[in-house]
């Protein structure tokens, strides 16, 4: 039996041995890790799916059906024009949807009341976490009911628009329900995509397709069908004039960055920023600067780490300029540990202290949970 440096390795996942070692994680209680765990492991998106895979293999457990979404190209050849096309291989693996909520205020409150008030206050938010989830399910059913009354109607541009909304409805439901890797969900995506391109482009409900079909195949860890759709979408948005495309752009190239494509991944984020400013959407200019930021940083050359510095600011003035807290102390916390680890200890905590201390809720979020290490981190090395 592999050790787990040596199963890690024969992964390519090697950069978390350490991490693992210090957690006293070796090959008989990695199989009792879930998502959740790898996470606060510090385990990115995409090696997370690719090590719950491994680890499903260890135990001998099929992996999951391959279902593969083939997105339409230009309209230059007769290959170009097929709708697009969802194709499933092998058995498909039963999809668990958990739901895990956060309660604000939650640690507050829970040394303020008696247990038993905290529990009958937890299952009355448990009741109605519950009858949000029915409420997707009953919809679910209302949507298929639709669309299968649409089906039975003549084929028309109002039929096939009406179709189109209610698939994109369908995949938002199943997403709720299913959860984004499960089949049904990625068929929806598809349904749209096909129904839009029938359309000849003329309405709206391309990204949201898209960026549905993209992600599908994303957590799936089925990376080389995501960058196609992901390329497909940067093809689009270079035609069509439509709404919040620098948010897809910027999403797909965090994705693409994440699976190590860094070309496209760059691609994506020049034409997001390049979308806000043709748009003047710049809602989520503050999080595309970051993007930019980190994407010179991992360059790895004095150049590169010039550039993030001034990327990383950028983010900054844009999220104070619009009281995006949540982005600015990501931006923080970014650039306090690019200054961290060029020795300017004093300026990286004197950036982030009066960030973090901004806030008085949510000390229990990934984003703040990092902003107080990283301070006592700078705070031990001024003592």
């Amino acid at each position: 039996m592999d050790s787990m440096p040596a199963w890690l390795q024969r992964l390519g996942l090697e950069r978390y041995v350490q991490v693992f070692a210090e957690n006293d994680v070796d090959l008989e209680a990695v199989r009792l890790l879930g998502e959740s765990d790898l996470e606060k492991l510090g385990v990115s998106l995409g090696h997370r799916k690719r090590l719950l895979k491994a680890i499903a293999e260890l135990d001998g457990v099929a992996p999951a059906a391959q279902l593969t979404v083939v997105p339409t190209g230009s309209r230059a050849s007769e290959a170009d024009t097929a709708p697009a096309v969802v194709t499933t291989e092998a058995g498909e693996r039963r999809q668990l949807t958990v739901l895990f909520c956060d309660m604000v205020g939650f640690t507050e409150l829970a040394n303020r009341v008696d247990p038993e008030v905290l529990q009958r206050i937890i299952r009355s938010y448990e009741d109605a976490c519950a009858v949000c989830i029915t409420r997707y399910e009953e919809a679910l059913i209302h949507l298929d009911e639709g669309t299968a009354l649409l089906g039975g109607l003549p084929t028309s541009n109002e039929r096939l628009g009406a179709e189109l909304q209610l698939q994109l409805q369908r995949a938002t439901a199943l997403l709720a329900t299913k959860g984004m890797a499960a089949v049904q969900t990625g068929e929806a995506y598809a349904a749209a995509w096909r129904l839009w391109d029938q359309l000849g482009g003329d309405v709206r409900g391309i990204f949201p397709a898209l960026y549905g079909i993209y992600s599908f195949h994303f957590v799936r860890g089925e990376y080389s069908q995501s960058l196609e759709s992901a390329q497909e979408a940067l093809r689009r948005a270079q035609q069509i004039n439509e709404l919040n495309r620098p948010f897809y752009l910027a999403e797909l190239a965090a994705g693409a960055a994440e699976a190590k494509h860094e070309e496209e991944a760059e691609c994506f984020l020049n034409e997001a920023v390049a979308q806000a400013d043709a748009s003047g959407e710049s809602w989520c200019e503050a999080e595309m600067y970051l993007l930019k930021g980190e994407f010179r940083l991992a360059q790895d050359s004095a150049a590169g780490a010039a550039q993030a510095v001034d990327a990383f600011l950028r983010s900054l003035d844009v999220a104070r300029s619009q009281s995006a807290k949540e982005w600015e102390v990501r931006t923080a916390i970014s650039l306090a540990r690019l200054w961290q680890s060029q020795g300017k200890h004093k300026a990286a905590h004197d950036l982030l202290a009066p960030i973090y201390a901004w806030f008085n809720e949510g000390f229990d979020t990934k984003d703040l949970i990092e902003a107080k290490a990283l301070l006592d981190e700078l705070d031990a090395v001024a003592s």
